[in-house]
């Protein structure tokens, strides 16, 4: 009970980094995420001013941590990296895999595998 209750209050927390990004994509509002984090269908990582959000997915072949989203500092954000790394490794992680604005790859320029990156192109129908 006492770590549910530190589930939600970081879960809380995390809210006023995540939800600006939320409402831009529109395929997520705030309960969803929650419920997803609270559930244990998605891993949480934050610090006051920053937050990741992402969750394990199988793979035929392997297992990968998909980071579906990230707000606040960015230099908190750079900070979290090597947690969210540690955590995806030891939960059977292989890849993690970041989808999102052409911003991110400067900021990880240094420590993503360029061979291994593509775009996501996206039409609303």
């Amino acid at each position: 009970m006492e770590t549910q209750s530190r589930l939600q209050t970081l879960t809380s927390e995390a809210r006023k980094h995540i939800e600006p990004l939320l409402l831009k994509l529109g395929t997520h509002d705030w309960a969803d995420v929650e419920d997803a984090v609270l559930s244990g269908r998605c891993h949480l990582v934050s610090t006051p001013n920053a937050a990741m959000i992402g969750e394990l997915v199988h793979y035929p072949k392997l297992t990968s941590f998909i980071l579906h989203f990230a707000g606040g500092d960015k230099k908190e954000l750079a900070e979290l990296q090597p947690n969210l790394e540690q955590w995806a490794k030891e939960n059977g992680a292989k890849r993690i895999e970041i989808r999102g604005r052409r911003g991110w790859l400067r900021e990880y320029k240094e420590s993503l595998d360029h061979d291994n990156i593509f775009i996501q192109i996206q039409k609303d129908l």
